[in-house]
């Protein structure tokens, strides 16, 4: 399994409060006895990263490459509405027979997300809590599922591919983070 680096900020209380809506930070749980507790700290400290990550990539990219993105899976209304007086000419390329897009939801999979979320669980569980170790029944699979259980596209301004209902109709448990993670993971940022 590849190592997953957390961000230097990521232990700074400071630095999570800028991320939180109501300006509260959870306190470190203790290891074991109050999972809610933990489930709570873990999506503070996800969600921060998460959000950083975004903001990274905002500032990599330019505004139309979600557009272009889209469009190379085959999905062209974005580009056409970014450029009203030349949609008509906006057109996806041809395709051989039987030549299909690439499928958009492959990267943005809710288990795989849920397997990466696992990885960076373990990170900061190994972080502040060094020398420390779950059992299966609270392992870091299990927290990534109820997380993702729950889960909402984290910026409602922005188009998601995924609703709420159908990352619950994926069903995430355990059992199929676990599975993903034995398959090779997109390196995680």
């Amino acid at each position: 399994m590849s190592r997953v680096e957390l961000p230097d900020w990521i232990g700074d209380d400071e630095v999570i409060r800028r991320f939180s809506d109501d300006g509260k930070v959870c306190k470190l749980p203790p290891w074991t006895g109050d999972d809610r507790a933990m489930l709570r700290w873990l999506a503070e400290r996800l969600f921060a990263m998460s959000v950083a990550e975004h903001n990274e990539e905002i500032k990599r990219n330019d505004p139309d490459s979600y557009a272009v993105k889209l469009a190379e899976y085959g999905i062209i209304e974005p580009l056409r509405e970014l450029y009203p007086k030349h949609a008509e000419f906006i057109n996806l390329p041809k395709r051989d027979k039987g030549q299909r897009f690439p499928d958009p939801l492959a990267e943005e999979n809710p288990i795989l997300l849920a397997a990466l979320d696992a990885r960076r669980i373990r990170a900061l569980w190994k972080k502040f809590y060094p020398g420390r170790r779950r059992n299966k029944d609270e392992s870091a699979e299990v927290f990534a599922a109820e997380l993702w259980k729950n889960a909402e596209p984290p910026w409602p301004n922005i188009k998601c591919l995924w609703t709420v209902e159908r990352i619950r109709d994926v069903g995430i448990t355990p059992g199929k983070i676990r599975n993903r993670l034995k398959k090779k993971l997109r390196p995680s940022k």
